[in-house]
């Protein structure tokens, strides 16, 4: 989720639920040069059991 800075209100929401819908654990956090873009890299537990690679991008509006 993310705030406006000035006032707090928060402006958007996104979550993500893996394959397997079990524990998804974030470990870095990045933006793009020009702050369109916010990504989020991990592990999720994938549908066979074992973990799996994740990288979502949300866009900045």
């Amino acid at each position: 989720m993310t705030y406006d800075a000035l006032t707090g209100v928060q402006l958007w929401v996104k979550g993500y639920t893996g394959p397997g819908n079990g524990n998804n654990v974030a470990t870095a956090i990045g933006v793009s040069p020009d702050g369109t873009k916010v990504f989020v890299t991990g592990h999720s537990l994938g549908s066979t059991g074992t973990y799996d690679y994740a990288t979502v991008a949300y866009k900045v509006t």
